[in-house]
């Protein structure tokens, strides 16, 4: 009868014991997988969708948990690292995303006719689509060009447009610009001789009565800008007032 009770006795213990671990394992595993999550929503990270036109586009994810949120498009020859630094100070959610032919997307821009720059509007809808929400499109160069004319064909809350012209590899913003009445930023300097003069010209002709330009003697092209001390403040100080 003695060596019956030690055995259950033993038993109950080897259950508990097995139970202990086993709670142990689960608590440790749902620690693990918050803190991945929790990073994730800090830090960027790599994400990729497709295109109506079955293209996959690759970008930079910062999941801020914010019903605002930003798309960055990079200058021509870049990627989406050209935004990284500015992105990681935005309070907003964030998508840097690598335009068709750039980066890790699919195509090589530098085969590109004037209808796949154009066609670049599709990969701005796709990370629209990814992020849900509000949207204001931030373009640098040609990057700016197509901005303008997905909020044209599409919509977009607000648009900043770093060194646009009226015309990059085929992307014309000159019938866009007369019809675009959103919020509106349009940053050129003066030494930027292939954007300075169209970036006035079209802010002129914008009808918005939310547009904003804002000019530099010396700062360079595009996202080069941002070099200059006070356009990060600018810029965001003009997404909040969205």
């Amino acid at each position: 009868m003695v060596l019956i009770q030690i055995k259950i006795y033993g038993l109950l213990l080897l259950i508990l014991s097995i139970s202990a671990c086993t709670a142990q394992q689960i608590t440790t595993s749902t620690t693990t997988i918050t803190a991945t999550s929790t990073t994730a929503q800090a830090d960027g990270h790599d994400v990729s969708f497709t295109t109506d036109d079955n293209l996959t586009i690759f970008a930079k994810y910062w999941h801020r948990g914010t019903e605002k949120k930003i798309i960055l498009l990079h200058m021509l020859g870049r990627d989406s690292s050209n935004w990284e630094e500015f992105a990681e100070n935005l309070p907003y959610t964030t998508i840097a995303i690598d335009l068709r032919g750039h980066g890790q997307s699919d195509g090589d821009w530098q085969s590109f006719q004037d209808a796949d720059f154009n066609n670049m509007i599709l990969d701005v809808k796709a990370a629209n689509e990814f992020t849900g929400g509000e949207t204001v499109v931030i373009g640098a160069s040609i990057g700016a060009n197509v901005a303008l004319n997905y909020a044209d064909n599409y919509d977009a809350d607000g648009i900043a447009l770093l060194s646009p012209s009226y015309d990059y590899r085929g992307v014309d913003t000159r019938a866009a610009i007369a019809r675009y009445k959103g919020a509106l930023l349009i940053v050129s300097s003066r030494d930027d001789e292939q954007s300075y003069n169209p970036s006035i010209s079209m802010h002129n002709l914008s009808p918005s009565d939310k547009k904003q330009l804002k000019t530099y003697d010396d700062a360079g092209h595009g996202t080069d800008m941002l070099d200059k001390e006070d356009l990060d403040d600018l810029i965001l100080q003009w997404i909040d007032s969205i």
